[in-house]
C-alpha cells in the first residue's frame, strides 16, 4: 500500500493522508517495493540518523552487485573520471 501525506501551506486547508492498494498487475517480485516498504516512509531526523540510514541502503545494496554483473555479464573497473575516483 503506497502512502502520500500532502503538506500544508499557510492559509491553506489540511488535506488527510491517503492510502492506496497495489495495483494487481505488478510481478511478485516488484509487489515488497512497491507496498509501501520501509524505505519510502523512512525519514530519518537527525545527521547521524541519516548516515546510518544511508549505510544500510548502501550495503543491501552492495550485497546484489555481484550477482547483479554476473547476470548482466558485465564487468566494473576503476578510473578517474575528472578529479572523482570511481571505484567497483
Amino acid at each position: 500500500m503506497l502512502t502520500f501525506v500532502q503538506t500544508t501551506l499557510a492559509n491553506t486547508a489540511e488535506v488527510a493522508m491517503q492510502h492506496f492498494p497495489n495495483p494487481s498487475t505488478v510481478s511478485q517480485a516488484l509487489q515488497p517495493l512497491v507496498s509501501g516498504a520501509p524505505l519510502w516512509n523512512d525519514h530519518p531526523k537527525i545527521n547521524a540518523e541519516w548516515h546510518q540510514w544511508v549505510d544500510t541502503i548502501a550495503a543491501q545494496t552492495l550485497k546484489t552487485l555481484p550477482t547483479l554483473k554476473e547476470r548482466m555479464q558485465v564487468s566494473v573497473t576503476a578510473m578517474q573520471l575528472g578529479y572523482v575516483l570511481i571505484r567497483p
